[in-house]
């Protein structure tokens, strides 16, 4: 078998009149469709952060087009934060993600 390959690329801008950061990825692996995700992320505080984006797959997304929705929100602390994703996945259901990250 040939080892996996992936071509990716990836922009951002904060916008300066809200501070958001909206982002741009493009990613095309070897056996698969090339796959866009638009993401925007805001900081409603300097603690709580909102985060949403969308990912398509040219030609359709396998399980449904809300498959490719995001949405979550992250909270930060001095050393450690917190970030919660839910996503849809069509026939398999919800995915809600939950991590924790610890600076040392």
């Amino acid at each position: 078998y040939n080892l996996p390959f992936t071509l990716r690329a990836g922009l951002s801008h904060r916008l300066p009149e809200s501070g958001a950061l909206v982002s741009l990825d493009i990613s095309k692996s070897a056996d698969n469709y090339p796959f866009f995700a638009l993401g925007l992320e805001q900081h409603l505080t300097n603690r709580l952060i909102l985060r949403s984006g969308y990912r398509y797959r040219l030609h359709g997304n396998e399980l449904g087009a809300w498959s490719g929705f995001a949405a979550g929100l992250g909270l930060a602390f001095n050393r450690f934060a917190f970030d919660y994703a839910f996503t849809p996945f069509g026939e398999l259901g919800n995915v809600q993600k939950l991590s924790v990250k610890k600076k040392f």
